[in-house]
């Protein structure tokens, strides 16, 4: 439906990792349909955390996004 349709992917959470792995799905059922996938942005929600700096979060999706 999302490859279909969405003009927008918005992931919830904040797992880059997991961000990257629906991305990949949502380009190969793009490609499946024939549907150009840069026509889907794709947004990440990333949580502040003590754990984690929030600027490392933002570096770490920005590199995942570039590969």
């Amino acid at each position: 439906m999302v490859a279909a349709h969405a003009d927008l992917r918005n992931i919830p959470g904040g797992d880059i990792d997991d961000a990257v792995r629906r991305s990949a799905q949502l380009d190969h059922y793009c490609a499946e349909i024939g549907r150009d996938p840069a026509l889907s942005a794709r947004i990440i929600v990333l949580q502040v955390s003590q754990k984690q700096p929030t600027q490392d979060a933002i570096g770490k999706a920005i590199d995942a996004s570039h590969s």
